[in-house]
């Protein structure tokens, strides 16, 4: 049901997902906080390297930074924190189509 921007349900800090990236489909939320925020994705990368980054509604992809860059955190390690400021869509998605279960996490400050 989150497959997709337009669906992606809303959360705030203090809610926490359990899902997973699975049959090629990315996941989307839409981070409702007008504050700064971070979302703590936790994986194993053993098992399935995820990633999360913001999502350009107006542009149908990822957000660029200045730099050129995707926005949002992408490792070779166990789980992403990333951080960012307003409402905004995150997109988690498994590199280059890796599958693995996490746990979302937003957190206000």
């Amino acid at each position: 049901p989150n497959d997709s921007a337009v669906a992606a349900p809303s959360l705030e800090p203090g809610d926490q997902v359990v899902s997973g990236v699975c049959n090629g489909s990315d996941d989307f939320f839409r981070i409702e906080h007008d504050g700064f925020w971070s979302v703590n994705l936790r994986f194993t990368h053993a098992v399935g390297d995820l990633d999360v980054y913001l999502w350009d509604e107006l542009r149908g992809a990822d957000a660029v930074g200045l730099d050129g860059q995707p926005v949002g955190s992408a490792s070779g390690t166990d789980d992403e924190l990333l951080v960012f400021l307003g409402p905004q869509v995150i997109r988690v998605t498994g590199y280059q189509g890796a599958r693995a279960p996490y746990v979302l996490t937003v957190i206000g400050h």
